[in-house]
């Protein structure tokens, strides 16, 4: 009880001091004080354009793998070679887009975008897109 006691005068002690060095805080507020910076907001800005060009990308590649069109989907690969594993796997089936989630950007100027697919009832997996130069792609 007496170390309670004086724990609580103590911090009261505080309190009172460091009201009387400083007074109460008499400012008035600004506007919206949770408002993210506007260097935050472009930020998300520019993670959100970027999660709709992928997903964009990401659509294409899918629809062209779906009516089984290789070489459409093979212009969407990083290599433009082949469909890549998803047309091994799933060509002429039923893909469905379930998100799309942006990475890096890393040190060479790469982005990534995992983008997870579900094909028919199969459980969902991901497909990875790479942003270079401007271009997001499917990788490998």
């Amino acid at each position: 009880m007496l170390i309670t006691s004086i724990v609580l005068l103590g911090t009261a002690s505080i309190a009172v001091g460091l009201l009387a060095k400083h007074g109460p805080d008499d400012r008035k507020p600004t506007g919206n004080s949770c408002a993210a910076p506007p260097a935050e907001v472009n930020v998300l800005d520019q993670i959100a354009a970027l999660s709709r060009q992928a997903r964009a990308v990401a659509e294409k590649y899918v629809a062209a793998i779906t009516a089984r069109d290789e070489p459409a989907a093979a212009q969407f690969t990083y290599r433009k070679k082949d469909g890549s594993l998803l047309w091994v796997s799933a060509a002429g089936r039923k893909i469905t887009i379930v998100d799309v989630s942006i990475g890096g950007p890393y040190a060479d100027g790469v982005a990534s975008a995992s983008v997870t697919i579900q094909v028919e009832i199969q459980p969902p997996t991901a497909i990875v897109l790479i942003l270079k130069d401007g271009e997001w792609s499917v990788w490998p």
